[in-house]
Formats: structure tokens, C-alpha cells, sequence
């Protein structure tokens, strides 16, 4: 009705209610405002138990369900328990099949054990872990790649009964949440589609203060992944249940399990952080391709001298180098080299990384050129150090006299890469013929995808 209330802060016991001419005195109790729920980690979760999901009894019926496919199978069939009953139960060859990415967590709970759980065909039940300390049953799987999960009885059972089952997609993205008043993250991650848990976190001014030693910050993390907590000072606090202390007010932990990740104070001790991070591990892994002179297919080394290559004598180690259509020569006994021409040799990158090449001319005295092309026909910069290499007046073309001379080339995009001659180069103001073949005593690719 319009009264006016003041005075109103966390402490607070009684306060005065003013309305025209009446005022009175009313204890009260005022508690601190919850900073609101972000989402940081995709769930999907489904509930059996007591719901309407339509029963499957027809050989070769099935349902979608969200991102649950369930299907009755040929003999088998999804139905409810019985009437008021909390499950639902799979019988004889029906199935539950989902897509999943590395590092998901399935948690099942059920009333009982009789499951059988493949990940793109292979049988990975013994890869979960079982709990039935009290009433039904509970399951937890980790997925150890991307792929097709698929549910279904275990071999020689007559039925499984299933309450519910949940998805949990750990972060898989670089992620920062700093608090601010009211509680809200920062940028777009307002509008992210997961969530991370809070209990027992207050807002205190420009902080969140964990308001008990119960209090816990919650989310799903991968392994590796390193989280960092900004905090009022260098107190401990427990993350995962370990001790971690604060340098300059930024604790740090890495991630040694996929799953969940708990942040708490110390027993008996104030905790007051103002955000956190997360940040992923690269997913990338490092190839590296090394050429081998002594692995040609189809070649005796002891006994020949010059021989033009095909792609039939690029096998093994050294099939990630593709003959193009220029010369590839083999120079054997007292060379023990590889001689190009023209664009003679290419390799593919799925991803970022470096070509790492030494080069030489036919002798100690004759000038060669080396240089790497995009599919463009771009010319890629290369770095060296030795004074024999020289860089063409325009072009990212490089002439090469005497012995080997290292050439690095960084690829910053995936895509073909060729190695190539030229027949001259300009070099300050002066047209050098490098008309002749180049020698190559090594190729390093290093891919990271």
C-alpha cells in the first residue's frame, strides 16, 4: 500500500515501516541475496519413472525422445513396469542409443545392474562404475571418444529397469565467469545453455562470499583442464577437496579427472572470490613425418645410382610426400640424396605446423632454388641462418649453393603444399640461373590436428 520501508542490510533485526501517520516496529530477519545460476556444461536428463513416454512393443518400432533414441528392437520392447511404478524396463534386444562427445558422463540409475553399454561397437560396461550402497542402483560411464553410445540388456538377463537416466557434456571451451553485482557472468555466456551450481554463495558487496564450510561452486570440467580462482587474499581454499593456496590472490589447479569439479572454503575460514576460469587443454595432437633415403619401395640402395621416382616408391614412412608432376630423383651410392625439379614433390597439412627442409645445390660451386607453394600458387616465407641460402629480390624463392642449408617453412592453414624449382632468381638486382636440379638430404612435416 504503498509504505515505505528503510534500513534494510544483512545483519539487520528490527526495522521501522512507516505508512502516513502510523509507524511501527517489526523484527525481521534479512538474508543475503544468491548470485543466479549460469550454465557452463550441457545436461540432458530423463525421468522414467511415473511418465507418459510411449511404450514400444512392435518388432522394429522406436521413438526420439530429445536426444534419445529408443528402439524395441526386433523381440524386444520398452514398457512400463507396471502401473504407479517408478520404471520403465528394456526386455530381450531393445535399445537406447546416443551420440556422444569425449568426455561425457552417462549416469544411470536403475533397479538393477543388468546392463550391457558399447561406444561405436565396443563393449565398454566394465568401463563404468556400479554404486548400490542403498536402494537402486546407480551407473556412471565416462565416454573416451566421440560416438554412438547404445544401451541395452545384458547377454543372458531377462530385463533391465531403468529410473533415469542423465548426459553431462563437460566445457569444452575456454570459459571465465567474473562476478559482478547481482551476480551476472560476463558477455555472451548469459546466454549459455548449461549450468553450474551454486549452494550456499552470498553476494558481499563486489564479492562472493561462501557462506559456510558446506558452501560449494560446482561445474563439470575434462582432464587437464586448469581452473584458476580470483580471491580477496592468499587464504587456502579447497578445490576438489584438496588444499590449494593463493599466490598474489590467483589460486590454480589442474583438472586430473574428467567430471566434477567442487570449490569450497577451508573448514572454519572466510572464502571470498570475485570469478573463475576454466581453460581446456588443446585438443590437438603433434604428427611429425620424417623422409627416409634408405625406405624406398622397390629400391636396392647398395647397387643404384640415379633413378627417376613414381609415387609407387613413396610407401611407408615416406608416403606423406606426393610425387607431382615435375622430376623426383633418386641419387644413391656416393650421393645418397633426393634431386628435384619444377613442382616435383607435395605434402598435405590437416592442420598448423611446420615444413622443415635441407637443401644443397649438385655441387659445391652451382647455384639451386627451392620454394614451397600453397594451392594458390602463393610462395610460403621460410626462415634460415646459413649464409649460402638468399632470398629472391620479390619472390619468396630462395637459392641454395654448396652444402646442406636447414629452411624452415610455417604453415599456418591446412592444405596441399608443393616443393618446387625455379629456373632463376633475382637476387639484389642481379638475375641468378638456378636452372639445375636441387638436392634434398631432409624432410621434417610437423602437423598439429
Amino acid at each position: 500500500a504503498n509504505g515505505v520501508v528503510t534500513g534494510l542490510k544483512v545483519g539487520t533485526t528490527t526495522i521501522t515501516v512507516t505508512y502516513g501517520t502510523f509507524t511501527e516496529t517489526v523484527t525481521v530477519t534479512v538474508t543475503e541475496p544468491m548470485p543466479e545460476d549460469l550454465t557452463i556444461y550441457e545436461t540432458v536428463s530423463y525421468t522414467f519413472g511415473n511418465s507418459d513416454y510411449e511404450e514400444l512393443t512392435a518388432a522394429g518400432s522406436y521413438k526420439l525422445i530429445g536426444l534419445m533414441l529408443i528402439s524395441a528392437g526386433e523381440s524386444g520392447s520398452f514398457i512400463k513396469h507396471n502401473d504407479g511404478s517408478k520404471y520403465y524396463k528394456l526386455t530381450k534386444d531393445a535399445t537406447i542409443t546416443l551420440e556422444v562427445t569425449a568426455g561425457s558422463i552417462l549416469n544411470l540409475v536403475t533397479y538393477n545392474n543388468e546392463l550391457a553399454l558399447t561406444l561405436n561397437g565396443t563393449d565398454v560396461t566394465a568401463n563404468g562404475a556400479y554404486d548400490k550402497t542403498s536402494g537402486d542402483c546407480t551407473y556412471t560411464y565416462t565416454a573416451a571418444e566421440d560416438g554412438t553410445l547404445v544401451l541395452a540388456l545384458a547377454e543372458g538377463k531377462s530385463q533391465l529397469y531403468l529410473t533415469s537416466l542423465q548426459v553431462i557434456v563437460p566445457i569444452t571451451e575456454d570459459y571465465t565467469y567474473t562476478y559482478s553485482q547481482g551476480g551476472r557472468p560476463d558477455g555472451t555466456a548469459e546466454t549459455s545453455t548449461s549450468e553450474v551450481e551454486f549452494s550456499g554463495c552470498v553476494v558481499n558487496n563486489s564479492w562472493l562470499r561462501f557462506g559456510s564450510d558446506a558452501a560449494y561452486i560446482k561445474f563439470y570440467a575434462v582432464s587437464g583442464a586448469v581452473i584458476t580462482v580470483n580471491t580477496y587474499d592468499d587464504t587456502a581454499l579447497m578445490i576438489n577437496g584438496v588444499s590449494v593456496t593463493p599466490v598474489n590472490k590467483v589460486a590454480t589447479y589442474t583438472v586430473s579427472e574428467t567430471g566434477a569439479v567442487t570449490i569450497q572454503r577451508t573448514a572454519g575460514k572466510n572464502l571470498y572470490i570475485s570469478g573463475f576460469s576454466l581453460t581446456v587443454p588443446s585438443t590437438t595432437t603433434e604428427h611429425i613425418y620424417t623422409y627416409d633415403f634408405n625406405a624406398f619401395e622397390g629400391i636396392d640402395n647398395d647397387n643404384t645410382g640415379s633413378l627417376k621416382l613414381t609415387q609407387e616408391n613413396f610407401t611407408g614412412v615416406n608416403s606423406f610426400l606426393t610425387v607431382e608432376s615435375g622430376t623426383v630423383a633418386y641419387r644413391g651410392q656416393s650421393n645418397d640424396v633426393l634431386e628435384i625439379k619444377n613442382s616435383a614433390l607435395s605434402v598435405t597439412f590437416q592442420g598448423t605446423g611446420t615444413l622443415v627442409i635441407s637443401a644443397r645445390s649438385t655441387n659445391n660451386t652451382n647455384v639451386s632454388s627451392i620454394a614451397l607453394k600453397d594451392e594458390d600458387g602463393n610462395y610460403i616465407v621460410g626462415t634460415y641462418t646459413s649464409a649460402n641460402v638468399q632470398k629472391d629480390d620479390t619472390l619468396n624463392v630462395y637459392t641454395v649453393t654448396g652444402s646442406t642449408n636447414e629452411i624452415v617453412f610455417n604453415i599456418t592453414k591446412a592444405g596441399k603444399y608443393t616443393l618446387c624449382t625455379l629456373s632463376s632468381a633475382t637476387v639484389n638486382g642481379v638475375e641468378v640461373p638456378t636452372g639445375r636440379n636441387t638436392r634434398l638430404d631432409s624432410i621434417v612435416m610437423t602437423d598439429e590436428y
